[in-house]
């Protein structure tokens, strides 16, 4: 036998190459195109088949536009799917049709993609909108809120569904009785669940808020803009003159500074010789009423603490000043037995106590008593806290009845929530009697404290006098 040929008709490539040529050559029709033309011939232009592909082919497009495949996706999906639709039809318009045409195209499409199916879309089941709110799917809620803008009452729809979600979210949160054990995490957790939600109001813009971590008097205020932008936001939900303290606080704040600098200059180089003092000067009428506390200042402190009072007394007549020792800090550089040198921050009372060990290496609590003059219970309190360890305080003593009295006076002190509770109660109820307005007050804040009937009384006169001028204010 002889070998085999070795031609063209055994070599793929020259099969493939000799194809490429001779069709075109030839004007032969290629191959991929024969075999659509026998499906149009054979199958489409079958008058058995024709009829039936019809018939599907419109059932197809019906079920679609009665949104039965909605069910076979998510919402998320299917708001993806209504965007690109939308976006092709533009497109289309701006190719090969009159650029007039492009307003009844979009209605269409609007029509039968959005309003026909915004209904049963918000409510799906596990992808509906609530479900994109908790498990913040910010990019579908925004793919959302654009297309349903687009249609009559889309927006209504999302207002009204969100609406109810967060009114059920926020009744869970303030009747769970377990969250009301510890306010400060029902508090924070309020809060958590308000920034979530403002966030999803701003899917469309970049979110510029600042979480305030604030206090003004313990310097943790982020920034002045902040601040303003935190009082304005109140003013306009609730009015100047629920906010007219505040500003009077965050003026002070402010005005301290400025009193500072010039203190600062007015020292020169003098300064250098004292430790660093910063004062707050607060007016009485715009802060929570504090008990004037005081004590012993070290001498250390207490001759720049005199020079300051010489300075303010000076430049502004008229005023005095009460030196408010409970609400102060200090920070300590510390040396211990082995040499250790630590930075400790503390309390002003606490300060009074450590630096009278710079001349004394043990002393009773009599004579720490008597050498600081702090208040009873705040001097127990302080002692307490440098000689214990934290996590480890075991010692405890049951309060006395004056001690009990002050405590009790000091909770019902709480003028603030009182008014911010008549405010909201108000503003929900519009119109309601004296007794009533007493029994929602007592109702709303019972979880927290009991205020006192006489308080609630003052603090509801106290409100209608700075509303209608009348009254007292206090």
């Amino acid at each position: 036998m002889g070998r085999p040929q070795q031609g063209i008709a055994n070599d793929p490539r020259h099969i493939d190459v000799h194809g490429q040529n001779f069709i075109p050559s030839t004007h032969k029709t290629p191959v991929h195109e024969l075999g659509l033309n026998l499906w149009r011939d054979n199958i489409i232009h079958s008058s058995k088949i024709q009829l039936r592909l019809q018939d599907t082919l419109l059932e197809l497009v019906q079920r679609e536009r009665t949104g039965e495949f909605i069910e076979c996706c998510d919402c998320g999906d299917y708001l993806k799917k209504a965007e690109r639709r939308l976006n092709e039809e533009i497109e289309q318009v701006s190719h090969y049709l009159d650029v007039k045409s492009e307003a009844k195209i979009t209605n269409v499409v609007e029509k039968e993609m959005i309003e026909s199916h915004m209904n049963r879309l918000v409510h799906l089941e596990n992808s509906g909108l609530v479900n994109m709110i908790v498990d913040d799917k910010y990019e579908d809620l925004g793919r959302m809120y654009n297309l349903f803008r687009r249609v009559s009452n889309g927006l209504s729809i999302i207002r009204d569904v969100m609406t109810s979600h967060i009114r059920d979210t926020g009744k869970q949160l303030v009747t769970d009785p377990e969250r009301l054990k510890d306010p400060v995490d029902f508090v924070q957790r309020l809060l958590d669940v308000k920034d979530k939600h403002d966030r999803i109001i701003r899917v469309s813009e970049e979110d510029v808020e600042i979480v305030l971590d604030k206090r003004l008097l313990s310097g943790k205020t982020v920034s002045d803009d902040a601040e303003r932008s935190l009082i304005v936001k109140l003013k306009t939900e609730w009015g100047y003159q629920f906010t007219s303290k505040l500003e009077g606080m965050f003026t002070d704040m402010k005005t301290s500074q400025d009193t500072m600098q010039g203190f600062h200059a007015s020292m020169g180089a003098e300064i250098g010789d004292y430790p660093t003092v910063t004062v707050q000067v607060l007016a009485m009428g715009s802060w929570p009423t504090q008990s004037s506390a005081t004590c012993n200042l070290p001498s250390e402190i207490l001759g720049i603490c005199e020079k300051f009072r010489t300075y303010y007394l000076g430049t502004h007549t008229g005023r005095r000043l009460s030196w408010q020792m409970n609400m102060g800090s200090a920070d300590l550089k510390a040396t211990f037995g082995k040499g250790q040198t630590h930075e400790l921050n503390v309390s002003t009372y606490q300060m009074c106590i450590l630096m009278l060990f710079n001349s004394a290496d043990q002393l009773s609590y009599k004579e720490i008593e008597q050498a600081t003059e702090t208040p009873a219970l705040d001097l127990k309190r302080s002692l307490q806290s440098l000689a214990c360890v934290k996590g480890k305080n075991l010692w405890h003593k049951k309060e006395s009845e004056p001690e009990k009295q002050e405590t009790r006076q000091r909770v019902e002190d709480r003028k603030p929530q009182i008014e911010a509770a008549i405010v909201r109660i108000m503003k929900s109820r519009r119109v309601l009697d004296h007794n009533n307005i007493v029994a929602e007050v007592t109702k709303q804040l019972q979880s927290r404290f009991l205020p006192n009937p006489v308080v609630k009384k003052k603090r509801i006169e106290s409100l209608i006098g700075r509303v209608f001028g009348k009254g007292q204010s206090g």
